[in-house]
């Protein structure tokens, strides 16, 4: 078994189809994208790169990134993603704990070098650029066992150590047949809008190909990507509510006709503004994460429409389990099992021994750390397992009070209740009257996820004296 076959499928196919489309290189054929795959294969076997020795990449979404992607995972190598603002420490940790033989970055590589000792001793340092510099031969495809780690995707861990997310060869397979399950590639004929790098690399496997969101999201860039010829006009899109936010802002998009949203905290203002400015879409509202995808589906306008109807300023009915997934609802978090269940990490033991278990027959389980209610309409999202079921409820109370969802409670180690926000303090007053269990109301620069850009990052967003 090899994932990358798909690509030599979908080149053998639709040769001049636009594989990639960014804003620095414009259109990649397919025919194209896997030259260059086979490119990077022979740079990266002039390195000693075979089945099972590691490379760390640390480049920009391009051409040249996705074709050192597929060249990896044709030559069976494990590819080891490290989230660049990882505590140099940390990243320090990972380096030592794979010992990759290969980092492959463009100028962030370079910064990388300068400040992190195990970074510099990587034997060998291939740039983007090195990749257009080889020439074109055989695109390789090893054999392999469906256990292969094929990506290794390091953040930082709940314990202070990076855990290392696997992906292995069948664990790859399984999702693109999943993905094809759930949403035909073959109805639609022009390409995905991305705006995840691995949703990219999926339709780089469908044939459809892909349009590359620039990760800044900038109105400018939106602007271009939605002045692009008809044929290269997206008309799916995955992403999050953060991302959504944005495309609201940005003219044009009218060829968009399928939404995937994932997260289980999306403001229903944004769904609503939404259905408005596309009449005509599909919204699909997916509850997951980055080791289970998908978990539960819904269709949007109903989970909205649920929410509505209890109150709730946030879209919490998530809808229906999957139905590839086996689940079992904990009074604390939710446990999901399924061909769709990242395996265990590397580089956290005790994270192992908190979030991943195998039953009697050997098969695994993944907590997701979410308190799930199920009821006759289906399931609803009740925050998260550290974070108790009165104070998530009222933090939704107090975000239809304030008619926006930039605030957070806190509890401090003596138990009293504190509200933090960028605007709650100039309503002090009229909070602390309509919410009396708050022992204070204060002023906190709301700093979100880096990688979502959605959900609040609580503990970055807590002033330092109300930290541990």
């Amino acid at each position: 078994m090899n994932c990358a076959v798909r690509l030599l499928n979908s080149a053998s196919e639709f040769p001049r189809r636009t594989a990639l489309w960014s804003e620095k290189h414009d259109g990649v054929t397919f025919r194209e994208m896997l030259d260059l795959a086979s490119q990077a294969q022979r740079l990266f076997r002039r390195c000693e790169v075979k089945p099972g020795v590691p490379v760390v990449m640390a480049a920009s979404p391009g051409p040249e990134m996705f074709a050192a992607l597929c060249g990896l995972l044709g030559l069976g190598a494990p590819i080891v993603l490290i989230e660049p603002w990882m505590p140099v420490d940390r990243i320090d940790h990972v380096i030592q704990l794979m010992k990759p033989k290969v980092f492959f970055s463009g100028f962030l590589g370079k910064l990388w070098g300068l400040r992190i000792p195990t970074v510099r001793k990587i034997p060998h340092w291939v740039t983007p650029a090195d990749v257009r510099r080889q020439s074109s031969s055989e695109y390789i495809i090893e054999d392999l066992p469906c256990s292969s780690q094929a990506i290794i995707a390091f953040s930082s861990g709940t314990t202070g150590m990076p855990k290392g997310v696997v992906r292995t060869q069948g664990f790859m397979w399984e999702l693109h047949d999943i993905f094809v399950g759930l949403d035909p590639p073959s109805q639609w004929a022009t390409p995905d809008l991305a705006v995840f790098p691995n949703i990219a690399l999926y339709h780089l496997g469908t044939g459809r190909g892909a349009v590359l969101v620039p990760s800044k999201w900038s109105s400018r860039s939106l602007a271009r990507i939605a002045q692009l010829p008809r044929h290269l006009q997206p008309e799916t899109v995955t992403c999050g509510p953060a991302f959504l936010k944005t495309l609201l802002r940005v003219p044009g998009f009218e060829s968009l006709k399928d939404f995937h949203v994932g997260g289980a905290l999306t403001d229903c203002w944004i769904f609503d503004k939404s259905f408005q400015r596309w009449p005509d879409a599909r919204f699909t509202h997916v509850y997951g994460g980055s080791e289970a995808e998908p978990v539960a589906l819904q269709e949007a306008r109903l989970g909205v429409r649920l929410s509505k109807e209890r109150g709730l300023f946030q879209t919490l009915s998530v809808g229906q389990p999957a139905p590839i997934i086996r689940w079992d609802i904990q009074p604390d978090s939710v446990w999901v099992s399924g061909p769709n269940v990242a395996p265990e990490y590397v580089g956290d033991t005790a994270q192992n021994l908190r979030t991943k278990k195998r039953d009697a027959d050997g098969r695994l389980w993944h907590c997701m750390g979410d308190r799930i209610q199920e009821d006759d309409a289906g399931w609803w999202y009740s925050g998260r397992s550290s974070q108790s079921l009165a104070d998530f409820a009222m933090e939704q109370r107090i975000y239809s009070f304030l008619n926006h969802s930039g605030a957070f409670l806190f509890r401090t180690p003596d138990k009293s209740l504190h509200l933090f926000g960028e605007t709650v303090d100039a309503r002090t007053t009229e909070l602390r009257k309509a919410f009396p269990e708050l022992a204070g109301v204060h002023y906190a620069k709301i700093v979100r996820d880096r990688r979502h850009r959605a959900r609040i990052d609580r503990n970055a967003s807590l002033p330092k004296q109300f930290r541990n």
